[in-house]
């Protein structure tokens, strides 16, 4: 499980430096790590990455990642996991909304 942890842990930080350089609008703008983060399946296996948004306890994803026979986990860039239940694929648009049962993230990524 170490193996893992520190290549989503790569991953996480690639991910916030990418989005920070396009989507940041100022200098002093910073992305709450805990609005993005890794898709996990099984609990082990990283399938692609995610955003958190509205309430809180959304993320958005794209449909070609998943798998809606696994179990989805959540791990964010502040290292807490969330298990994660799908709730509607736009299959032609690929994006998928997944939920968890409790809050992610107080600062959305996105609303």
């Amino acid at each position: 499980m170490g193996a893992v942890t520190t290549y989503l842990s790569k991953i996480i930080v690639v991910l916030t430096l990418i989005i920070n350089s396009f989507c940041a609008k100022s200098q002093g703008d910073a992305i709450d790590l805990s609005s993005i983060g890794e898709i996990v399946y099984d609990s082990i296996y990283p399938v692609g990455t995610g955003f958190v948004s509205g309430r809180g306890n959304f993320v958005i994803t794209c449909v070609h990642i998943i798998d809606t026979a696994h179990e989805f986990c959540f791990y964010t860039g502040q290292f807490k996991w969330y298990k994660l239940k799908v709730k509607k694929i736009l299959e032609k648009e690929d994006i998928a909304l997944l939920e968890a049962k409790t809050t992610i993230s107080q600062t959305p990524f996105c609303n």
